[in-house]
């Protein structure tokens, strides 16, 4: 389908001032896909896909895991999944800390004797 040159003007404004694809295409009659094909036929620099991450992100949620913060209230605050936290928790070089069942309520661990031998 074509679309008239002003609502292709139109979507290249929005799309420049950072408006979702989404919300140009429900507000001219446009899908998102045409939206994307309107911006590059045009030469305008497209966005990243997905939901951005920040560089601090990753910091932060390293710095939360060594303050002793639990790591599902890590997963969920950052919006990241466990493997995600883990792999970040390795680049870092962070010694991981034992597996909840093996630490009493303040987070510090506890060594039975079972453990030991």
């Amino acid at each position: 389908m074509t679309h008239s040159p002003q609502a292709c003007q139109q979507a290249i404004e929005a799309y420049q001032r950072g408006e979702p694809r989404k919300d140009i295409g429900h507000r001219l009659g446009m899908s998102p896909y045409s939206i994307n094909a309107i911006v590059r036929r045009a030469g305008v620099p497209t966005r990243p896909q997905g939901r951005p991450r920040k560089d601090f992100v990753r910091g932060a949620a390293v710095d939360a895991y060594r303050a002793g913060a639990p790591v599902i209230g890590i997963c969920v605050r950052y919006g990241i999944c466990v493997r995600t936290l883990y792999r970040w928790l390795d680049k870092s070089n962070v010694v991981k800390r034992l597996s909840g069942a093996t630490q009493n309520r303040r987070g510090t661990n506890v060594v039975s004797a079972d453990s030991v031998t």
